[in-house]
Order: C-alpha cells, then structure tokens, then sequence
C-alpha cells in the first residue's frame, strides 16, 4: 500500500485519460472504477510517517474526498456512464469484528471499533458524490477471492453492512459472492 508522507493532490487525471482513450474506441457504455476514499485513507494514512503532514486519518480524508471528487466530476462531465468506488476492507471491519487480522489495508488492525469506521467509510463516500447528478455511482466490496487459502477468506452474510451501505447516496450495489 502507498503510504502518505506529504501533502496529496490531483496533479494529473486518475482515469480520465484512460476513458478518453477508451471512448476512441466504443461507444459502449463505460464504467470506470476508482479507489474508494476510505481504502485510500486508510491505507495511506500511518501515523508515524503521515502525522506530520496529517496529523489525523481524517485530515488526510479530506484532500481524499477532494481528490476522488474533481476526478468523478471530470469523468462525469467527460461522458462516463458509471463510476464504481472500490471500497474492499469493508467486509473486513464487518465480519472481524475488532480481531487484528487485516486484509488489505494494514492499518485497519489499529483500530478496534468497526461501528465507527464504517460509519467514517459511509461520510467519506457520501461526501465523494454530493451534488454528482447525471451518471450512475456504485459501490465495490469485497469479501474473499484474494487467496487460495480458503481458511482465510471472510465467510458471512452482508447483513452487518445494510445498515450502512442503507446510507450511502450511491445508486448501485456490486457485491462479490466467491466465498460462501
């Protein structure tokens, strides 16, 4: 995972290029999916290195926010059909319940209450796509094909993320089912 050490900012397109490259060559409807604003915190943000620039995962979340918000309106105003944040760790924090195994984001082992990071991971993505009318949003989770040891792969119902996905002003579920 890229760790923060200094100040981020939007200093070219994420994905915007890629889709004009992409609309030269269909006229298909395209889906562009970027990272979620709460994987890039949390991945991003280690507070030994990362607290002198930001001295809180929330500080960093909101040039985050900022970031993920002027790519989804380039791509918006570009043509893009559908955006899809990927957002995988949040089966984590829902199926581990405050255990320190970690699936993605190494971080998400310091922190003990789930409630409260899903309830962050909800405000980061609700504030990514305030205001962004005229394309479909989505929302990716993951819940276990990044290893063929299957001992390891979370297992479980998305019943304890409902409450949560119920809040978040996005249009579209993408779910991922290869675990039982």
């Amino acid at each position: 995972n890229p760790t923060c050490i200094g100040k981020i900012e939007r200093r070219e397109p994420l994905a915007l290029d890629e889709y004009l490259f992409l609309r030269q060559h269909t006229h298909r409807p395209v889906k562009i999916p970027l990272p979620g604003p709460y994987l890039l915190t949390r991945a991003m943000w280690v507070k030994e290195v990362t607290r002198p620039v930001y001295p809180t995962k929330e500080d960093l979340s909101e040039d985050v926010v900022r970031i993920l918000r002027e790519e989804a309106f380039a791509l918006r105003d570009a043509g893009v059909d559908f955006i899809q944040f990927d957002e995988p760790v949040l089966t984590e924090l829902a199926f581990t319940q405050g255990q320190t195994r970690t699936f993605m984001c190494a971080s998400l082992a310091a922190r003990k209450d789930p409630k409260e990071e899903l309830e962050f991971a909800v405000d980061l993505i609700n504030r990514v796509v305030d205001g962004l009318s005229g394309i479909r949003t989505g929302l990716h989770i993951c819940r276990g094909n990044w290893s063929r040891k299957e001992h390891t792969l979370l297992r479980g119902a998305y019943h304890p993320l409902i409450p949560y996905l119920e809040q978040m002003n996005i249009q579209q579920f993408v779910l991922e089912y290869a675990t039982p």
